[in-house]
Parts: structure tokens; sequence; C-alpha cells
């Protein structure tokens, strides 16, 4: 505001900025749908700098207005993108201490038990007949459960990879900051006063002072014929 002389302790403060932003500052779409912004200063300097700044201000607004819109997007994806990885890793859990009691869920490593309990059987092996017996039933027990979660881990993995492109969109979308525009040219300080013309001024000075003159001309002519009536 110092730098446009406006009152800071004014109650017009911000609408005396806002008139000067509107007198100075002149954005327009060309013919080729470039937009062109033109900025009149007392300082050349000062006007090339606005007029850069107003362009790069385009990727804030416009990075603030896609985060805006897709944070809450990219939340509710995180949420269930989370919530389905969680799954995942409980199902792994699991598996795996139920792998650790020896459910093998398998139909092939099923029949390798009984196979082995027939051998067990053959050689009246009773040690290892009771050791394959347990596991046995361990499989009667669990092995139904077991294959389901498998199933389920499978389903769950294959959707927890289509969601994974889409979080990361969404991620990207929220927190990215890219550039949305291109200069064509970036301003330069004028070389010579834009406004006002230094010739101008004169010729309406000029043109001013000739017409007062000729209406002061004729003013006292007007007085002096008056002067002689009377």
């Amino acid at each position: 505001m110092q730098h446009y002389e406006i009152d800071t302790a004014s109650k017009f403060k911000n609408t005396e900025l806002v008139k000067e932003y509107e007198d100075n500052v002149k954005c327009s779409r060309t013919r080729y749908g470039s937009v062109t912004i033109e900025v009149l200063d007392y300082h050349p300097d000062t006007a090339a700098l606005i007029a850069n700044d107003i362009a790069r201000l385009l990727d804030s607004a416009k990075n603030k207005m896609l985060q805006d819109r897709g944070g809450e997007a990219f939340r509710v994806v995180e949420q269930e993108f989370l919530a389905l990885k969680s799954d995942v890793d409980a199902l792994n859990d699991t598996l795996t201490k139920l792998g650790e009691m020896g459910v093998i869920g398998s139909s092939a490593g099923v029949a390798a038990l009984y196979e082995a309990q027939a051998n067990a059987i053959q050689a009246r092996n009773e040690l290892a007949l009771r050791k394959i017996d347990e596991q046995i039933n361990l499989n009667k027990k669990y092995g139904a459960a077991y294959s389901s979660f498998l199933e389920q881990r499978e389903l769950k993995n294959m959707r927890l990879d289509e969601m994974e492109g889409t979080y990361l969109q969404a991620r990207a979308d929220a927190y990215s900051n890219v550039s949305h525009h291109f200069d064509v040219e970036q301003a330069t300080p004028a070389e010579k006063k834009s406004y006002p013309v230094r010739w101008l001024i004169v010729f309406i000075s000029v043109i001013t002072s000739f017409f007062f003159m000729i209406f002061f001309i004729i003013a006292l002519e007007k007085i002096r014929e008056l002067r002689q009536m009377a």
C-alpha cells in the first residue's frame, strides 16, 4: 500500500488498493488462446515484476484448487486402500500361524500326509504315525479355513494391486505442485513511458491555453463595449 501511497489507517484502504489494481492491471485473451498481462506502474521494473508474479500465481492458485478438490478424494481412497492392506496383513499372519501349526491346506500336501501315514503303518513306526495322525487331524480341523484364507488373500491382493494405481494418482493430485502455465514471453521493463504520453499532455495544454486566451480576449472586448455604451 505504501507503493501506491494509500493510507493504511483509512477504512477504505482495501477498496483503494483494488481500484489501483483495476486501473493498472489488464489481462486479456489473444486470438491464439494465450493471455496477455499488461501492468502500469511508476517504475518499469516494478511493473515487469508484478506482471511476472501474476503469471506465476496461476500455478499456486490452480494447485490450491486441485489440492482442495483432490484432498477429500485422496482421504477416501487412502482409507479404503489402507483398510484393504490391513486385511491382507492380517490374513498373512493367520496363514503363517496355521502353517507353523502344521496345517497344509493344499490337496497335494494332504495327499502326501496320507501317503506318509500308510508308509508309517506299513513300517510299524508308531512315533512317526502318531505325529502324522496329529497333523492329519489338524488339517481336518483347520484345512478348510486355511484354504478359505488363501482364497481371500489372493482376491484381496488382486484388489490391492488394482487400487495401488488409484491411490498413487490420488496422492499425486492432492499433494503435487506442478506448473500449469508456459511463458511465451516474460515481462520486461518498458524502455519509455506508456502513460501518460508527454506530447499528448503538451498538446492538450497548448489547446487549452489557446481557447482560454480567445475566451479572455472576447470577454475583454465585451467589457470594453459595455463601458462605451454606458
